[in-house]
């Protein structure tokens, strides 16, 4: 016999599943999180409050785009955006169609993440909300280097970085940072990108974003390929070669290092063996490098 569930219960499995499954999310436990904020989600609906749903239904997106996921992603984001919308929560529902375009754009959707992601900053704009602002233009961005426009990215997510760090928002201002690096390299000027890549690390020591910490990684082996350090690109080729069998990182990065290391490869040569190495591993023989060791 199912047990009735009063609104206090109810409501507070709804604030210890979305506490739980948004942390889960920041160490890269992506099942786990998924499975967390489906249960908060449910109790959400059954409590009827539009506001807990529309963001268990945000939260559930995150895992589910990280373990790439798109379509569930997509879904539940699209429901969420309509919610906030109906409810007249008109900045939040901003924020979510920023996460819509991302999520167009890991799906290979650029002309449609294009459309959505212009209607998310005109409406974040006009509403002067900066931390959705600070989400939206770095989406924006890699939309651009998408595009092959580093030099327009470079800006998006320079302005980006500039309101994350204003309004104090590290998912956003390592996300930008990431793509302010990339977008210098890709525009041909790998001597700025140091100071960024010691940033980047700085904040993610400071903040234990494990969810990030493949950004480092990415930037760091894609600067060290534009060096043209053969030694050093040993190096990091065997960090890349580990992030592509990790299950446990950003889906959409976990791509962005397989593509890299094939770039690479067509240059250089063989890819090497295979290696098998945690993130944490990962992590700490990137900084030894970022050291001078």
């Amino acid at each position: 016999m199912a047990i009735a569930r009063n609104s206090t219960d109810l409501e507070l499995v709804v604030l210890v599943q979305n506490a739980v499954g948004t942390d889960a999310n920041m160490r890269s436990r992506f099942d786990f999180a998924a499975a967390q904020l489906r249960v908060g989600l449910a109790a959400a609906r059954e409590l009827g409050a539009p506001s807990q749903i529309g963001a268990l239904l945000c939260g559930l997106a995150v895992p589910l785009y990280y373990l790439g996921n798109y379509a569930e992603a997509g879904a539940v984001t699209a429901e969420a955006a309509s919610l906030y919308e109906a409810v007249g929560r008109n900045s939040t529902a901003t924020l979510v169609r920023g996460n819509a375009a991302a999520i167009m754009l890991a799906e290979g959707n650029v002309a449609e993440a294009r459309e959505q992601i212009a209607i998310a900053e005109r409406m974040a704009r006009e509403s002067g909300d900066r931390n959705a602002l600070s989400g939206i233009l770095a989406t924006r961005a890699d939309i651009l280097l998408a595009d092959g426009d580093a030099a327009a990215a470079r800006t998006a997510a320079s302005e980006s970085l500039e309101l994350a760090s204003a309004v104090g928002h590290p998912l956003n201002s390592t996300e930008a940072l990431y793509l302010v690096a990339t977008a210098e390299l890709r525009d041909g000027h790998p001597e700025r990108v140091l100071p960024l890549l010691l940033r980047l690390r700085a904040e993610l020591v400071e903040h234990r974003l494990e969810v990030r910490v493949p950004m480092l990684v990415l930037a760091t082996a894609d600067w060290i390929a534009a060096s043209g350090d053969q030694a050093a690109w040993v190096r990091a080729r065997r960090w890349l070669a580990a992030l592509t069998q990790l299950a446990d990182i950003d889906a959409t990065l976990r791509d962005k290092a397989k593509r890299l290391l094939e770039r690479e490869t067509k240059t250089r040569g063989s890819a090497g063996d295979a290696v098998s190495l945690t993130l944490a591993e990962i992590e700490a023989d990137v900084g030894a490098f970022l050291d001078g060791r």
